[in-house]
């Protein structure tokens, strides 16, 4: 059973065999290289404006006490903590949401 669906894989694949002594045809031709994958359209990239810098803070955490979150974030050339609330700019984006699983910006 598996020989006869890996053989009807591989002969819709374009592929010429022989299974137990019997020659499959043989004016099959081969369209594509059955190992090569198949040639996919290349993905286009977002442009990078050249205002992008790379970030100076790296988020350390977030502390949620009552209705009150505040994200606390590293300085990645000295050290320094630094929190901040719903509104506080970083790295020159304002921060939108703050939550226990959640940071969001916008430039």
């Amino acid at each position: 059973m598996f020989r006869r669906r890996f053989a009807r894989l591989l002969l819709g694949l374009g592929v010429c065999f022989t299974v137990h002594g019997a020659a499959l045809p043989a004016e099959v031709q081969i369209s594509r290289d059955p190992f090569q994958p198949p040639a996919s359209k290349p993905v286009p990239r977002p442009a990078v404006s050249p205002q992008a810098q790379p970030p100076t803070h790296q988020l350390i955490g977030v502390v949620v006490v009552g209705d009150q979150a505040v994200a606390i974030f590293r300085n990645l050339k000295d050290g320094r903590l630094k929190m901040t609330r719903r509104g506080e700019r970083i790295d020159g984006r304002r921060i939108k949401q703050v939550e226990l699983d959640v940071v969001s910006y916008t430039q």
